[in-house]
């Protein structure tokens, strides 16, 4: 690959990795609010406990991507910068 080929390239990554970032970003906003207005209960279903249970891992992987997706557009910067 040529050198502005390459550039380019890294470019359209940090393009695809802030797209996802902010996809996660906004998923992430959601279930910050919802996950509070759902009550855990004894007598609830289960289904509908596995599904609380579900929402709370999910916050998570968007948090770990979020994470991810940074560092990932920190990294083509930097590489980017390097060219």
């Amino acid at each position: 690959m040529k050198k502005n080929t390459l550039k380019e390239g890294y470019q359209l990554m940090i393009k695809w990795n802030e797209y996802r970032l902010s996809q996660n970003r906004q998923s992430l906003d959601k279930l910050v609010k919802l996950i509070p207005k759902l009550k855990e209960e004894a007598q609830a279903d289960p289904v509908y406990q596995a599904d609380i249970d579900d929402l709370l891992s999910l916050k998570m992987i968007y948090e770990t991507g979020i994470r991810g997706f940074e560092s990932k557009i920190e990294k083509y910067t930097e590489l980017i910068d390097e060219i």
